[in-house]
């Protein structure tokens, strides 16, 4: 096991780089910020033990610590920066799956049901962004939805049951099934929507990103 005074250490150098990013988004008002759940997540991976490849590569540790790193400080999306509103006006969303390579190991199937591509985007307020995604049984009730915006990103839990997913996906009965909460279904300003974002899913800390969705003439 790690000594717990280094751990500590680790823990507080990860704070001290996170907290001076500055406020970040919750997923609920009552919610922990985003950035003491990430902490929480940070130290849950670095608590665990520290036995050395057989391979001769880095210890397990540093692969953590290195893995984590790359999670914790991931940059937002790579958009311009607008200012100002954005109009909607002849405009279409425009859905492109991007899926991540590594996606499998957090989940087995998805779908964005919400926004549709070539859809004309109407001038409202907000924007719905809904679907559905499988994990694993003993994963599926950690499972978030993630939405990476230009200037930040937010975590939500899954918030839908889906039965129609659970049968006619996994061919089970939907009744008192363990993944039946398995549909997302949120809101996010418009004006944000316009300027693009990532849709992606998490679980204990790992985010990988799964379609791209922005306005299009």
């Amino acid at each position: 096991m790690v000594p717990k005074t280094s751990l500590k250490r680790k823990i507080a150098r990860y704070r001290r780089r996170l907290f001076p990013l500055g406020p970040v988004a919750t997923s609920t008002p009552k919610g922990k910020p985003t950035i003491k759940r990430r902490i929480a997540r940070c130290r849950r991976v670095l608590a665990e033990s520290a036995e050395p490849v057989k391979s001769g590569g880095k210890p397990k540790m540093k692969r953590r610590i290195a893995r984590c790193r790359r999670i914790l400080f991931s940059p937002p999306m790579n958009i311009a920066n607008h200012t100002g509103p954005i109009s909607s006006v002849g405009k279409v969303w425009h859905v492109e799956n991007i899926p991540h390579p590594r996606l499998s190991e957090l989940i087995t199937n998805f779908n964005v049901e919400s926004p549709e591509s070539k859809i004309s985007i109407p001038e409202d307020d907000s924007l719905s962004v809904r679907g559905w995604a499988l994990s694993s049984r003993d994963q599926q009730s950690r499972l978030h939805l993630v939405i990476r915006f230009a200037s930040h990103t937010v975590s939500h839990p899954m918030n839908v049951d889906r039965g129609d997913v659970i049968e006619k996906v996994l061919g089970a009965k939907p009744e008192n099934h363990p993944q039946i909460r398995c549909g997302f279904d949120y809101s996010v300003p418009m004006n944000d929507a316009l300027r693009g974002f990532e849709v992606g899913f998490e679980v204990g800390g790992y985010i990988y990103t799964a379609t791209k969705v922005f306005a299009k003439q």
